[in-house]
């Protein structure tokens, strides 16, 4: 074998070692995004805004999710592991940051809907980007306080 063989021979082992370790993993079709809960009924389908709580979400970042709840704030999950099946079915094996010993590992399941939604554990969810095709409801402020509250509040523009 001569000079010029043992160049292309290592030349073609490099192109083959650098295609192999390029491999990136596919990124997840809820990846970037943040999904606010919906309300389905039998006759519509709704953002609905609680009187004293904020509208639960979920945002999905390459190394994070952070799970917005209606009343207790944001929990922010490192993966431990991701699974994809041909049904667009994402599996997280999540660990809450902030008590990472405190609580057992819990699993989501996510499926793709269509473009714009998503279940998680069978609770609809729409992306923020399509948030405009859905009505907002807003709870009456009278169901959380006094009517007498409500109307200061509104006075103030404070609801």
């Amino acid at each position: 074998m001569g000079k010029s063989s043992n160049i292309k021979c290592l030349f073609a082992c490099l192109l083959v070692c650098l295609f192999a370790c390029d491999k990136k993993e596919k990124k997840l079709f809820v990846e970037g995004h943040t999904f606010y809960k919906v309300v389905e009924t039998d006759s519509s389908t709704y953002l609905f805004k609680p009187c004293d709580a904020s509208i639960s979400a979920y945002s999905f970042r390459e190394d994070k999710i952070v799970k917005t709840t209606s009343q207790d704030g944001k929990y922010v999950y490192d993966f431990k592991s991701k699974i994809i099946d041909e049904n667009s079915i994402v599996f997280y094996k999540m660990i809450n940051r902030l008590f990472p010993h405190s609580y057992p590992d819990s699993e989501m399941q996510i499926h793709r809907v269509d473009e714009s939604f998503i279940k998680i554990d069978d609770i609809l969810y729409i992306d923020s980007l399509s948030i405009h095709k859905l009505k907002y409801r807003k709870q009456p402020c009278t169901d959380c306080w006094e009517k007498e509250d409500c109307d200061e509040m509104k006075k103030n523009g404070e609801w």
